[in-house]
């Protein structure tokens, strides 16, 4: 069974945009979100620029998805939902690899973020780029979880496999509507 969903609608430049965004947030992460804000990811423009170039696109194109980068991720570092996500917290790991066992082959998972909060739950995060337009957010937000499940659920019985025997919630984050959606 294939855990991850597939993306017959994405053009190229959503993709690029979203391995683009992702890779910003693991870094905000990674450095601390105390050292990031507004002004900060405003000034990464020209970097982000660059760095969807190098995922392919046009120096337009590339320019113009700067721009809706540097706003999703300003939501990101600005927002309570995302400040959370991004912030501080006990054994937090960003793109945490991990191979395991499943159905007699080996499979290797990489966790966006996933840490231990104040009551001691272990979160496992997944970041998302999508928009939502139209309909219900409600209603979107739930067929979003409905879609990602059967990934995070891989997500966790990895980290279990590993040794993890504390609760597990699952979540999807998503900056650029914003929105966010958990479960056990």
């Amino acid at each position: 069974e294939k855990a991850e969903p597939e993306f017959f609608w994405a053009g190229p430049a959503a993709r690029h945009l979203g391995v683009v965004v992702h890779a910003c947030l693991c870094a905000i992460a990674r450095e601390g979100l105390g050292l990031w804000d507004a002004e900060r990811v405003k000034e990464q423009a020209p970097r982000i620029s660059t760095m969807l170039r190098a995922e392919g696109l046009s120096s337009a194109e590339a320019e113009s998805r700067a721009r809706r980068a540097v706003e999703i991720i300003t939501t990101a570092v600005t927002e309570p939902r995302g400040r959370w996500a991004l912030g501080e917290h006990a054994e937090a790991e960003v793109e945490l690899a991990l191979t395991v066992r499943a159905d007699g082959a080996m499979a290797r998972v990489q966790i966006d973020r996933t840490f231990v909060d104040e009551e001691g739950t272990r979160w496992v995060i997944d970041y998302k780029t999508g928009s939502h337009e139209g309909g219900s957010l409600e209603e979107f937000m739930a067929s979003e979880r409905v879609r990602y499940e059967a990934q995070l659920e891989g997500y966790a019985r990895a980290l279990a496999a590993r040794g993890e025997r504390r609760r597990i919630k699952k979540g999807l984050y998503y900056p650029a509507i914003p929105a966010w959606v958990e479960w056990d």
